[in-house]
């Protein structure tokens, strides 16, 4: 059984006639005014960014649209994960313990700690060539 989330029973779409999941250029443009002043559109959006749904109009895109979005947003959900070990890395290495240094920088202690023993490792390999 698929689960609705709760904020579609508010949104535009759901009592519309419009198949927002045509593949129609005119039925898409119609799909997308609808969106365009929908209550939930930034739960929709939301959605699209957390999940990746591609099939239909969502949030007022469509397509390679949607395709495009939820990429970039996992890439910048990589790049600012990355960003944080890095750092947590450096706090660590500047004397915090691990738990302090994950939660400053917004990381379990696990993963964190997981980081700092792949980094003792880098570091014990590349010691005989230093």
């Amino acid at each position: 059984m698929i689960e609705i989330p709760g904020w579609h029973q508010q949104a535009a779409c759901r009592n519309s006639t419009v198949d927002f999941f045509s593949r129609s250029s005119t039925t898409r443009a119609e799909a997308k005014a609808i969106c365009a002043g929908c209550p939930t559109f930034a739960e929709c959006r939301k959605s699209v960014e957390t999940h990746g749904d591609t099939d239909g109009v969502w949030a007022g895109e469509a397509g390679d649209e949607l395709t495009k979005r939820y990429e970039r947003v996992q890439r910048e959900a990589c790049t600012t994960r990355a960003i944080a070990i890095e750092r947590g890395l450096k706090l660590h290495q500047e004397g915090l313990t691990v738990a302090r240094a994950a939660r400053v920088v917004g990381l379990s202690r696990q993963v964190l700690l997981h980081h700092v023993k792949e980094a003792v490792k880098d570091q014990a390999i590349l010691q005989p060539f230093g």
